[in-house]
């Protein structure tokens, strides 16, 4: 049975064209991503921008329903005898202190924005002190 061998030049040879081809493909699929990209970042801006305007005409919507809330039982307060002064002074108080414990978790979570375990990582020490992070880990865990 007679072999087939190939020369070395041979082998450079074709593996020099198959580059060539492969580099003539780059400029295609190169096109390719970026038109796919392009097509995605459209479509997600108008999505960006039909959230936004969703966001805001349901927070619109919430607002009046709380307000009306507020003001239902205000006046249920002041139905059962009790004047409006007394009445508004309890919603308010009602709404103060949820408005304080929301803060208060607000305020645990900020740490997290600085992407604490993140810089650790990458060897960056964040602004704030190392009480700061050990405060924004044990938070992570507590929210986990």
């Amino acid at each position: 049975m007679p072999t087939t061998t190939r020369s070395p030049a041979d082998s450079v040879a074709s593996a020099v064209s198959e580059l060539r081809a492969l580099i003539a493909l780059l400029p295609a699929v190169i096109t390719d991503r970026v038109r796919l990209l392009t097509l995605e970042l459209h479509r997600a801006r108008n999505a960006l921008a039909l959230l936004v305007v969703l966001g805001l005409v349901a927070t619109l919507m919430l607002g009046t329903a709380w307000f009306a809330m507020w003001a239902a039982l205000a006046a249920w307060i002041v139905s059962s005898g009790v004047a409006w002064g007394w009445a508004a002074l309890a919603v308010m108080m009602i709404n103060l202190v949820v408005a304080v414990v929301l803060l208060l978790k607000a305020r645990r979570l900020g740490p997290l924005v600085a992407l604490p375990a993140t810089a650790r990582r990458l060897g960056v020490t964040p602004s704030n002190d190392a009480a700061a992070a050990d405060t924004a880990a044990s938070t992570a865990e507590a929210v986990s």
